[in-house]
């Protein structure tokens, strides 16, 4: 199309290459998003997820044209909208952003609130248009209400309904729903995100609540410390997390860390086995989902049970070994147990994540060691 250049990853889509920004402070203090990269293509619903201050919403606002990178290039839909060269204001960018705050107009009706974000002129197309959209997300009874009459579920489509009615190429949602009741806010963000699938529209969101993540996106950037560090679908994150804060995303871990001897690591539960000997120390992760309980002398690895609360079925006991707080596994109300008394435990070694300890050692900051134990 005439108007369009062509770039790196150009192509349908957004498409983000070596985005690079600095801030700084009077203290000398700053932070550095560093070499971020990533593709959404059409439809698909990408989370950028990351610990507070780690770079997440800086990235939105670098896409959404807010602020300018010191480095990198932005593309959507195979025309450049910055690069070294040239830089695009937000409201040529064809993005919509969906924030916290649903920023509503108080003083107008839904329906107009919706119709403000329009560029039609024809006030016969505008109104058309309103009623699409207020029939798609749900609201075509209460376009005469005012924004104070309706819920926060309502208020949230309402402001989807405004975001779409500019026809955005790329929708940013900056931890839209995190203001809502949790049964709402699933419910709100199932049916927000089903909408924008369906429209063929692509999202980037942001999150630091893991959960949200896990059950919405088809990709996850985790980004950590102003760097991506691994983008991947869920299930492989799961498999072959490639840091210590990606192994913690999906529940409660356990961390043992020391320098292994005889390929074994000495923890407070037990020896475990890793293939890493010498004065390399190491971190071992493991997930507490992923223990089993089991009679306390068929395992080497054996816990104390401080508390159980029954819960009919099964039992939820909190283990602790060597004077430390373990964490709560569930156990069968048919396997011996009582508070005060010792518990087996046993893993799949498969489920054992090693890394670097301390972290940054051989400047392999979080990075997996591959040992025999993950296979």
């Amino acid at each position: 199309a005439a108007g369009r250049t062509a770039c790196l990853g150009s192509g349908a889509g957004l498409h983000v290459r070596g985005l690079a920004h600095r801030y700084s402070t009077g203290s000398g203090q700053g932070f550095t998003l560093d070499g971020v990269s990533l593709d959404v293509p059409p439809g698909a619903v990408h989370c950028l997820l990351g610990p507070s201050g780690s770079g997440k919403s800086t990235v939105l606002r670098l896409v959404a044209g807010l602020e300018r990178p010191s480095a990198g290039s932005i593309a959507l839909d195979g025309r450049t909208l910055n690069d070294r060269e040239r830089w695009t204001p937000p409201e040529r960018r064809s993005i919509g952003l969906m924030f916290q705050d649903v920023a509503l107009f108080p003083h107008m009706t839904i329906r107009k609130n919706v119709a403000f974000g329009l560029r039609s002129k024809d006030t016969a197309t505008r109104r058309r248009r309103v009623d699409e959209l207020l029939v798609m997300v749900g609201l075509a009874a209460h376009a005469e209400k005012f924004p104070h009459e309706l819920s926060g579920g309502q208020q949230q489509r309402a402001a989807l309904a405004r975001t779409l009615a500019a026809d955005p190429r790329l929708v940013l949602l900056d931890e839209a729903f995190s203001a809502l009741d949790p049964g709402l806010r699933v419910e709100v963000r199932g049916s927000v995100l089903t909408i924008l699938r369906q429209a063929g529209i692509p999202v980037l969101m942001v999150t630091h609540d893991p959960d949200e993540a896990i059950a919405e996106a088809d990709r996850i950037h985790v980004i950590e410390d102003g760097r991506i560090t691994q983008s991947d679908s869920v299930s492989q994150l799961y498999r072959s997390p490639a840091t210590r804060f990606v192994a913690g995303f999906f529940g409660p871990v356990l961390r043992f860390h020391g320098c292994p001897e005889d390929g074994q690591l000495a923890t407070p539960i037990g020896p475990i086995q890793v293939s890493r000997d010498g004065h390399q120390g190491v971190e071992v992760v493991l997930r507490t989902r992923d223990l089993a309980p089991v009679a306390a002398g068929n395992s080497p690895w054996r816990a104390t049970v401080l508390a159980c609360r029954d819960l009919g079925d099964r039992c939820r006991v909190e283990l602790a070994a060597k004077g430390e707080r373990l964490g709560d596994i569930h156990v069968p109300r048919s396997l011996a147990h009582q508070v005060g008394g010792e518990i087996g435990l046993a893993f799949d070694p498969a489920a054992m994540f090693v890394f670097p300890w301390p972290e940054g050692l051989n400047n392999s900051k979080n990075r997996r060691i591959p040992t025999s134990a993950n296979h």
